[in-house]
């Protein structure tokens, strides 16, 4: 068995290919920090000993204001969401994405000071 060390946190990997192993980060519920991770056999011995990879836990966006809060059911309204979190993130259109109700992801089309804006789906 091969687990991904977050920091000193152990989770299980699930082995994708010769190149690549699928791990799930642990929570953290504390203020943001970054963690080295490693890979280590079930034994405990590190296979990744001279990595550089990390891990980045960020603050957990909360929503302040969502603006307009009505649009066209054809869709195409620019929604701007409101929240002190949402500047943390670092090139939030990469992370971060909208869901009007029970639509499919809709990226971020923008971001700001003053919080990040989607279109919304039809």
């Amino acid at each position: 068995s091969l687990y991904c060390l977050f920091g000193n946190v152990p989770v299980s990997a699930i082995f994708v290919s010769d190149k690549e192993l699928l791990c799930e980060s642990p929570e953290w519920n504390y203020m943001p920090k970054v963690v080295k991770v490693n890979v280590a056999a079930a034994n405990g011995t590190l296979l990744t000993a001279g990595s550089h990879a990390s891990f980045q836990y960020l603050k957990n966006p909360v929503i302040h204001e969502i603006n307009p809060s009505y649009g066209a059911a054809s869709g195409g309204t620019s929604v701007q969401i409101k929240g002190p979190e949402l500047d943390d993130w670092p090139d939030v259109e990469s992370y971060l994405s909208c869901r009007f109700g029970n639509s499919t992801l809709t990226r971020v089309v923008s971001n700001g000071i003053d919080g990040i804006t989607c279109i919304s789906p039809p």
